[in-house]
């Protein structure tokens, strides 16, 4: 091109025209040369404002926490902090109440922090107080995830305990327990007057096993340093676990008082026995005989004290049974150890003969029961004979013969009086011998003899009868007499 056809082109502000080159690359993308030019020359202008990206939603809180969280009596100050992510206002509550809360402060800054002062303890119980943190921004409001807890100590009490608590070894129930002394001493530096003491339930209903026996403590005034006592007996009414706790009035702590108290346990049980029989059978017995003594032996074999009452028969056949006390009624055995008592059988009637021997305890039914049992048997006899004929006896003169009894029964033969009847006794007597008299026995199977005598007053026939009263159903064995007196 000519210089001057250069010059005329350059002056019309015109350039020639030149074909944009484009890449020959199978799919890839091609853009403007001047296009991408002008984006990096705004881009790096001085003057251009930097891109944001907008942010909307709920605040959220990323960590809310507190320290520290454990204070003496004394109380002290908690240091809570919180982060925050699109917050505006922040909002601080807490259970119980504390003067200057809840309070709302800006937390735009996306951070949280307060300091709670946390007063001391003048209920003489720790106190726990809960922090709760809400959290308010454009997009709406939330609460922390997480409360934080502070807390503040029990004041420890002006009058203490020895010992600080009380555990009774496992004690029989209805037993009451050797008195424990608990010493109340003054640990300030001023006198304190003290109240009632009294029993508290932990749980339950277990204040009746307790008594407390005041000594010198109820209503004192007590100087620094000293110490008065009083007395706690666990007497428990039921089995397992039994606890309250012994609560000791200061009235020096002010118009209510203060309570001090101490924590007393113990556990009832219920007393174990053993027999030495489960059950007494007598066998077969004579009516109206005594049967031979048989004694049982009652042991302790539980841990707690056995209480024994009352040992007595009932049901059936009371009449006949007898019990002994012995040493086990109205007593108390300690553990492994024994009593004794005795038991006798005198049936009124033949046949089975049942009834019970009930102990009063303190064991699980309230009484130990033995049952009894045995046969009444009447005695049978046989005479050698029943009509005694003497035949011809001068008068003033004694004859004598002998009778044999037989005891025919599994029973022992008692005799138990004798008398002459009929016509004329007066000429009649007898001999017992080997028979004895009121009172004899004969075992079973066994023979006696006695002597029958004679001794006519007058002339003529002499009849009389000798009723020997024994333990057979008739009650009774018969002699008819037959003699003839003669000069």
């Amino acid at each position: 091109m000519h210089g001057k056809d250069l010059s005329a082109t350059l002056n019309a502000g015109a350039r020639p025209a030149r074909k944009e080159r484009r890449s020959h690359h199978k799919g890839a993308l091609a853009f403007p040369v001047a296009s991408v030019l002008a984006a990096v020359a705004v881009s790096l202008s001085p003057g251009a404002a930097a891109a944001t990206v907008p942010h909307t939603g709920p605040p959220v809180v990323l960590s809310f926490a507190g320290s520290p969280q454990t204070f003496s009596y004394k109380g002290g100050t908690v240091s809570l902090s919180a982060k925050l992510k699109l917050a505006k206002t922040c909002k601080l509550t807490v259970s119980p109440s504390l003067a200057g809360l809840p309070s709302t402060v800006s937390c735009g800054s996306q951070v949280f922090s307060k300091k709670v002062v946390l007063p001391k303890d003048s209920t003489g119980t720790p106190i726990t107080y809960t922090f709760s943190l809400g959290v308010s921004g454009s997009g709406g409001s939330v609460t922390a995830p997480n409360s934080v807890v502070a807390t503040v100590g029990a004041e420890p009490p002006q009058v203490t305990f020895t010992p600080s608590s009380l555990v009774f070894p496992p004690e029989g129930i209805g037993i009451a327990s050797i008195p424990r002394t608990i010493t109340v001493t003054n640990n300030g530096t001023s006198t304190q007057t003290l109240g009632s003491i009294a029993i508290a339930p932990i749980t339950g209903t277990d204040t009746g096993d307790f008594q407390v026996t005041n000594g010198n403590c109820a209503s004192a005034q007590i100087t620094p340093r000293q110490n008065c006592t009083f007395t706690v007996t666990f007497d428990p009414t039921g089995s397992g676990a039994r606890a309250v706790e012994v609560q000791l009035l200061d009235a020096s702590w002010g118009v209510s008082g203060t309570l001090a108290y101490m924590s007393v346990r113990g556990t009832g049980e219920f007393a174990k026995v053993s027999p030495s029989a489960a059950a007494v059978n007598f066998g077969v017995q004579g009516v109206n005989s005594t049967s031979n003594v048989k004694t049982l032996q009652i042991t302790n074999v539980g841990s707690a004290i056995l209480s024994i009452g009352a040992i007595f028969i009932q049901s059936a056949n009371v009449a006949d049974f007898v019990v002994y006390g012995g040493n086990c009624e109205s007593t108390l055995i300690t553990p492994a150890k024994s009593c004794t008592f005795s038991l006798s059988f005198t049936p009124t009637g033949e046949g089975l003969r049942t009834s019970d021997v009930v102990i009063d305890d303190n064991t699980a039914g309230s009484a130990t029961i033995i049952p009894l049992s045995g046969t009444g048997e009447f005695a049978s006899t046989k005479l050698s004979e029943t009509n005694v004929e003497f035949g011809s006896v001068t008068v003033g003169t004694q004859i004598s013969t002998f009778v044999t009894i037989t005891n025919t029964s599994s029973v022992t033969l008692h005799f138990l009086s004798s008398s002459f009847g009929g016509i004329n006794p007066e000429d009649y007597s007898w001999t017992p011998g080997a028979c004895g008299s009121s009172g004899y026995q004969l075992q079973a199977g066994q023979h006696c003899s006695f002597a029958v005598n004679v001794d006519a007053e007058l002339p003529g026939s002499r009849t009389a009868t000798l009723s020997i009263y024994v333990n057979t159903k008739q009650g009774f064995d018969e002699l008819y007499l037959f003699a003839t007196g003669t000069t």
